[in-house]
């Protein structure tokens, strides 16, 4: 309601000033930013669920039809 994804603390995460938007801590203990929702949600997938608990193997058919939806 206050534009505050308008305020300078926001736009170093995502320069758009859109959410959603996030930050995480890389394996060099550096932050890095990820912005635009189908940019996160491939982000955590690939970064978190190496077990394939919440996503499918890449290359699968399942894998292409979420991918398919993501990239609206």
């Amino acid at each position: 309601m206050d534009n505050e994804q308008k305020q300078p603390w926001f736009l170093e995460i995502n320069p758009n000033g859109r959410i959603p938007a996030m930050t995480d801590t890389w394996t060099d203990g550096k932050q890095i930013r990820v912005f635009e929702s189908g940019a996160i949600l491939e982000y955590l997938v690939d970064r978190y669920d190496r077990d394939y608990k919440v996503s499918y193997p890449k290359d699968s058919r399942e894998y292409w039809e979420v991918k398919s939806w993501v990239c609206l």
